[in-house]
């Protein structure tokens, strides 16, 4: 029997024991990162898909330097997700379109039996029309120079924002959970649907407890930043660290938002990713004020994505209108 006719590849025991001579011929790509998504890997199949060397690629980040249209919370969330809270097992499709023609593909995250590896799995469906990409260049164009405008063009097409589904508030990203709070009473009045993945419990046992019943550190320094009135809030600490009653083992970073009469809570679990690090020395309060400032549209959006450019070192961040 051929080799690859036996290959399961659901099973990462049986392809973390390919050669890499093998793992070229399986008739899909295959790409093995570490947790930060530094490629280990790049398969020969995953070469031709996207028209790359693998020599190329190897030590650098598949999401934020090789493939930058996977940070997205449908891909990289996903990842975050898994990474972070040691389940990755995940199948979904995608298109890929940079700097290639745009292709409908399977991928299949798997974590693999090396401790701090993981498995991407790229299976091409279809090819799909070429984007629009004189629509999305003269969009650009006059606001940078020549070059970098027909980099910003590629791949890109302004006339598909308005299918995107956050045009519509409501999505919470799959790598974090949100709980709602009432300050008088510190209950949980509303939450995300994925609770049960971060904290344990689900959403219906979760409205109307407690919040010190959810998470473990709530009798210090968070429960003292949340019970804060008049003046001393603006004295309080934003980000916490705390662990759910549920799981004390999944260490949370919790971030607490003051929003029209309400408390907010998101919280993802805790770990250091490329991005995570290069949040933490950028100024969030100083930020916020120079939103709240901005006198117009224009101001508050050259804002967001200067900021955005910065913390995701992205050579393409844009603003546009629903």
């Amino acid at each position: 029997m051929n080799f690859l006719d036996a290959i399961d590849i659901h099973n990462t025991q049986q392809l973390d024991a390919l050669s890499g001579e093998q793992l070229d011929q399986l008739p899909f790509g295959s790409i093995r990162v570490n947790a930060a998504g530094v490629i280990l890997f790049y398969s020969r199949a995953q070469a031709k898909l996207v028209n790359r060397e693998p020599t190329a690629v190897l030590g650098r980040n598949f999401f934020s330097e090789v493939a930058p249209c996977t940070v997205v919370p449908e891909f990289y969330g996903r990842f975050r997700q898994g990474v972070l809270t040691g389940n990755l097992n995940t199948t979904f499709e995608f298109v890929f379109d940079f700097e290639m023609h745009p292709v409908q593909v399977r991928i299949r995250m798997r974590a693999s039996n090396r401790a701090g590896e993981f498995w991407i799995l790229i299976e091409p469906l279809r090819q799909l029309a070429p984007r629009n990409e004189n629509v999305a260049y003269e969009l650009i164009a006059g606001k940078f120079c020549e070059s970098i405008a027909a980099l910003s063009a590629v791949s890109f097409d302004f006339s598909q924002c308005d299918r995107e589904p956050i045009a519509t508030c409501g999505m919470i990203q799959p790598f974090g959970c949100l709980l709602v709070l009432d300050p008088q009473t510190l209950c949980i009045d509303a939450c995300s649907a994925n609770t049960a993945m971060y904290l344990g419990q689900d959403p219906g046992t979760l409205l109307g407890a407690p919040v010190s019943e959810v998470l473990t550190e709530c009798d210090t320094d968070l429960h003292a930043c949340l019970s804060a009135t008049g003046s001393d809030v603006d004295f309080c600490p934003s980000f916490f660290q705390a662990a759910a009653t549920a799981d004390a083992q999944l260490l949370l970073d919790v971030r607490v938002h003051r929003w029209r009469g309400r408390l907010l809570l998101e919280m993802e679990p805790h770990g250091d990713m490329a991005m995570d690090i290069r949040l933490r020395g950028f100024d969030v309060e100083s930020f916020q004020r120079r939103l709240r400032t901005s006198t117009d549209t224009a101001a508050v959006c050259h804002e967001a994505v200067t900021a955005l450019r910065y913390l995701t070192e992205f050579e393409r961040v844009v603003a546009y209108r629903f």
